[in-house]
């Protein structure tokens, strides 16, 4: 079984030999400083961690660590996005959105952390467990079992870092109300519009500036969004047993199975098919 996630231990040799940590459009991420200290830059912006710190990282997100203290340790995180997007999109608005971008950093108590790494050692324990052909019952079990303990985790760290947070009020710039309409409208428009030029008109800027505005803002062009977006639908649509592929591919609007199929294979590396067969116990 494919896990959607990749938890991790880090320390200061294992950062500073990385370098620098990209995150693909089809990843999100996290970082918790557990010891030590050591800063991060993300579009130009740095940051310092501390102990008891936890950073998360959006998508398209390069980081370049620096000033990493030799006794530095922690978890480092990477989850698929369109895993996420469902549970985001319903929670997340496109101004919080903002403000997690500029605002990633949060402080976790001593009693946030044991709950946060409780959760990460029952995430190994599941992933240990299917890694050990048992019986098909047992298989199925703890399949299903790692599934609930990965959306544990990300729900887990997402209600800390929004517990944790910062109450600020953020001054939104030109360019910062443009990417905001854009989230909204992605999200609602993508099943039936996959053009950029759909969403730069409901802006009312030529589709070149609305690109480029995109891109500087988030660091992935309205392309790129507009495919996470359906590509997350298209997995939700499809973890629904009920429907045919056909209806999957009716209610993502495109033309024929076949064109469905394509674009699916193109952007996940795997047809409909095997996606479902994978993705149930």
């Amino acid at each position: 079984m494919k896990s959607n996630y990749d938890i991790s231990k880090c320390d200061s040799s294992s950062l500073a030999a990385s370098g620098r940590l990209f995150f693909s459009p089809s990843q999100c991420g996290f970082l918790l400083c557990l010891h030590g200290s050591l800063a991060v830059t993300v579009f130009g912006t740095l940051y310092k961690l501390n102990q008891s710190d936890l950073m998360v990282f959006h998508p398209f997100v390069k980081a370049e660590y620096s000033e990493i203290s030799q006794d530095m340790h922690g978890f480092i995180g990477v989850v698929d996005l369109t895993k996420i997007l469902p549970v985001v999109n319903q929670v997340i608005n496109s101004e919080n959105l903002n403000k997690m971008r500029k605002n990633p950093v949060v402080s976790l108590t001593e009693n946030q952390i044991t709950l946060l790494t409780s959760h990460f050692q029952k995430y190994y324990e599941a992933m240990q467990s299917v890694k050990q052909p048992l019986a098909e019952e047992l298989d199925i079990l703890n399949a299903a079992m790692l599934r609930n303990y990965e959306d544990m985790v990300l729900l887990e760290v997402l209600r800390l870092y929004f517990t944790n947070r910062p109450s600020i009020s953020m001054e939104l710039s030109a360019r910062d109300i443009i990417f905001q309409k854009f989230m909204l409208d992605v999200q609602k428009y993508c099943a039936s519009h996959r053009d950029t030029i759909f969403y730069a008109r409901r802006s009312n800027l030529s589709p070149k500036y609305f690109s480029t505005v995109i891109r500087e803002h988030s660091g992935a062009t309205p392309s790129e969004w507009i495919i996470q977006n359906v590509i997350s639908e298209a997995k939700h649509l499809l973890s629904d047993l009920s429907l045919s592929i056909k209806e999957v591919a009716e209610k993502l609007n495109f033309p024929t199975q076949a064109d469905f199929t394509k674009y699916f294979r193109r952007y996940t590396g795997t047809p409909p098919s095997a996606f479902r067969n994978n993705d149930v116990p």
